[in-house]
């Protein structure tokens, strides 16, 4: 896999780079095994209803390789089909934001997350790396400061945690009218409610209060909100679309949702 240039120049570049375990050996028959559960992730989560695919490879040998992939919902197919093959090459690469030859990498970007590791995660919370961001851009005024903070701590923490897609994003207005904050909370799939809720809430606990916007994240979830839109109008209700056909059956054990 190589690092896709295009993406690379509209800025495709993960904010949440982590990497832990032992190295493998290149060539090898774990980076074999590692190249075809990537690959069958990269071909299978655009194509499933929510963007999202784990998967065990092989199903009945050891050493074992645990992989998950998901795309937010507001992807199209192509955009997430690139994200994946993007953070793919990055992840098992040498450069910057890469982890080489480590046998767990998790990344995270704007639309997807990718992760995998020879040592079993699904339904376990990561929250060992912390990234967050925050900024006055404009001397936000403490009312919409407390708009932003009642959004994201009293309604979409909740909304993500108890959604199937652990996904929810909001739009909260100044009583005048005179401006918008955006929201949005996202959790890793593979994760049950009460540990969502408990990952959002951590991430949140960890940014600095009062700003105007933010991002916090962790592997497992991140909690982000801003003044301007980052999310498309597909995501509010009456707006989603069909689910896009299904790939060709594979052979690995696998869960697409």
């Amino acid at each position: 896999m190589r690092l896709d240039k295009e993406a690379l120049e509209v800025g495709w570049w993960p904010f949440l780079t982590y990497c832990s375990g032992d190295n493998f050996t290149s060539p090898s028959l774990y980076e074999s095994d590692l190249r075809r559960l990537l690959s069958f992730l990269i071909a299978s989560t655009p194509f499933s209803y929510s963007y999202y695919a784990i998967s065990t490879f092989p199903n009945s040998s050891s050493p074992q390789i645990f992989g998950l992939a998901q795309c937010r919902p507001d992807s199209s197919v192509s955009l997430c089909s690139s994200c994946l093959s993007q953070s793919a090459a990055l992840a098992a690469s040498d450069s910057t934001g890469g982890c080489g030859n480590r046998k767990s990498a998790a990344l995270r970007y704007d639309l997807c997350l990718l992760r995998y590791s020879d040592q079993s995660f699904f339904g376990a919370v990561e929250r060992r790396i912390f990234v967050y961001s925050g900024w006055d851009a404009n001397n936000a005024s403490l009312i919409l400061r407390l708009e932003i903070e009642n959004l994201v701590t009293d309604s979409l923490l909740e909304q993500a945690a108890s959604s199937s897609e652990k996904f929810a994003v909001g739009i909260a207005n100044l009583i005048d009218g005179s401006e918008k904050t955006y929201g949005m909370a996202w959790c890793s799939m593979d994760l049950e409610g009460s540990d969502c809720r408990k990952c959002l809430g951590a991430a949140m606990d960890g940014m600095t209060p009062g700003k105007e916007k933010g991002r916090a994240a962790v592997v497992s979830c991140e909690v982000r909100f801003d003044t301007i839109p980052f999310f498309s109008s597909v995501l509010f209700p009456g707006n989603r679309k069909a689910p896009p056909p299904k790939p060709p059956e594979t052979v690995a054990r696998t869960r697409s949702v």
